[in-house]
């Protein structure tokens, strides 16, 4: 899964173990890595950059918050056509449908192996996309 061009990634998480993971992983894939561990300060890169893909955590404060849905609606609202990966070791099929209800690109049970996380993205990538 190696990129022509440079994809721009922002990976939101509040594990730290998390972000450093994707942010080695996928930049030895060829793309460029943001990271942010809390949904405001993903929120302000998200105005100011932009993104060919989003993954974030559902769980960003450790508690039984959904900051990852509250950051997908943002995304939606700022920037409709970026896909979103929403990761989580909580899910439900409840938490799922309201995932893919706010446009959410994919949905994926934590612990995935990275090399699954990038089939997903690759395949988010390579999905025809709205208008940004």
């Amino acid at each position: 899964m190696i990129p022509t061009s440079p994809y721009r990634m922002l990976v939101v998480d509040d594990e730290d173990s998390v972000v450093i993971a994707f942010r080695k992983y996928f930049s030895r894939h060829g793309f460029l890595v943001d990271v942010a561990r809390e949904r405001e300060e993903a929120e302000a890169l998200i105005v100011t950059s932009h993104y060919d893909v989003v993954v974030a955590d559902l769980r960003l404060s450790g508690s039984h918050g959904v900051e990852g849905l509250e950051l997908l609606r943002f995304v939606r609202a700022h920037s409709r056509g970026t896909p979103v990966a929403i990761l989580t070791a909580y899910g439900s099929p409840e938490i799922e449908k309201a995932a893919v209800e706010l446009g959410g690109s994919v949905f994926l049970q934590k612990p995935k192996p990275l090399a699954e996380v990038a089939e997903a993205v690759a395949a988010l990538l390579r999905e025809p996309r709205p208008d940004a």
